[in-house]
């Protein structure tokens, strides 16, 4: 009997002496997904000629609350309105990617190498990607190195009006969040409007 428990010692032993040992990988936050959290901008309009004008309107953007979606855990991200457009959504980290409540990526910190979506419309073709690794931008608050999520809009032939492109970028600072974000263009009018960041709060 005694040899019988020694033998199982030795097992149990060697069995844990040979088990490999396990890394958790972790990666760097840029989204700052947590209730309370909440970012002051303000807004912005550069002409064709690159003249950057302060409009004097002040945005605040928080994550209101999170909720389950599909056995998941999602971060509802509140935007304020802009023409009617309803830009909040519910986000989650999956990794290195932002992800939202479709499974759609809106950011990744490691994925520079693909573009994420491809989609053609009536009026262009839109595509999204990551690009600008480690690139300085300044907003009133100072200067910080972001990482750029960016749409592409190629416009079909007869809405070329400013040229057979235009881009929406979305800059992340490593644990802050976004320090600056264009608004949604509209054909007729050639300048962008975006936001920068002036504030911002986060919870311990």
């Amino acid at each position: 009997m005694k040899k019988i428990n020694l033998l199982i010692l030795v097992v149990l032993f060697l069995s844990t002496a040979c088990k490999k040992k396990t890394t958790q990988v972790t990666y760097k936050n840029y989204g700052q997904l947590k209730v309370g959290n909440y970012w002051v901008y303000e807004r912005y309009e550069i002409d064709t000629n690159g003249i950057e004008t302060p409009m004097g309107i002040i945005d605040t953007c928080r994550i209101e609350k999170d909720t389950v979606i599909n056995g998941k855990r999602y971060f509802k991200y509140v935007r304020p309105p802009f023409v009617g457009f309803d830009r909040n959504t519910y986000l989650r980290d999956s990794l290195h990617y932002i992800v939202d409540h479709t499974g759609r990526k809106v950011f990744s910190s490691e994925d520079f190498n693909r573009v994420f979506r491809t989609f053609s419309y009536v009026d262009y073709e839109l595509q999204e990607w990551m690009t600008d690794i480690d690139s300085n931008f300044t907003t009133p608050l100072g200067t910080f190195k972001t990482i750029n999520f960016q749409l592409i809009f190629t416009m079909v032939p007869q809405l070329q009006f400013f040229g057979s492109q235009r881009f929406m970028n979305t800059r992340y600072a490593e644990n802050i969040g976004i320090v600056s974000e264009t608004l949604p263009l509209f054909y007729a009018n050639p300048n962008y409007k975006e936001r920068r960041l002036i504030n911002y709060h986060l919870e311990q």
